[in-house]
């Protein structure tokens, strides 16, 4: 997972540590995504290639726990991100920091 991995932002100011309000953050760590208000470990990966991966992730937040498929894909040599959820359908894009 290693080009995958990092610390991601939806704007510039998710980037920014002193903000204290970085909604559109994305952490992806080995075993483990972090969104801004949930996440959770790494379940199963469905499929990968050098510039996408799916996988099944268990996320917690909000007193809630919830079974996802998400497939990130890297664009512009790496340097952004782009999120696609299975349910509810959802496409995400994101700025490494």
């Amino acid at each position: 997972m290693l080009p995958f991995e990092g610390s991601w932002g939806r704007t510039p100011a998710d980037c920014d540590l002193s903000n204290d309000d970085r909604r559109g953050t994305l952490k992806i760590e080995k075993g483990r995504v972090d969104y801004y208000a949930a996440g959770g470990p790494i379940e199963r990966i469905v499929a990968k290639t050098p510039t996408s991966i799916t996988l099944d992730l268990r996320l917690t937040g909000f007193g809630q726990a919830s079974m996802v498929r998400t497939t990130y894909t890297l664009e512009v040599a790496g340097t952004r991100l782009l999120r696609t959820d299975v349910s509810p359908p959802a496409r995400v894009q994101y700025t490494r920091c």
